[in-house]
């Protein structure tokens, strides 16, 4: 069974570096996420999946 990690690069990375669009995306009050078992984030707006799968590999962000 899939846990969450939160010591996981992607979690720290948005903690510590957060990219702009990061930044955007938090202060749209319509948006919503959901962080799942494995380590990785859905992102929503207005109920539809606008991100789905956000991890970070390799310095990179990258998405399903």
């Amino acid at each position: 069974m899939k846990r969450l990690n939160q010591n996981n690069e992607l979690f720290t990375q948005l903690g510590k570096h957060p990219p702009n669009w990061w930044n955007k995306i938090l202060s749209e009050k319509d948006v919503y996420f959901d962080i799942r078992k494995g380590n990785y984030i859905d992102i929503y707006f207005n109920g539809g999946n606008i991100v789905q799968g956000l991890k970070f590999k390799n310095n990179k962000y990258l998405v399903q």
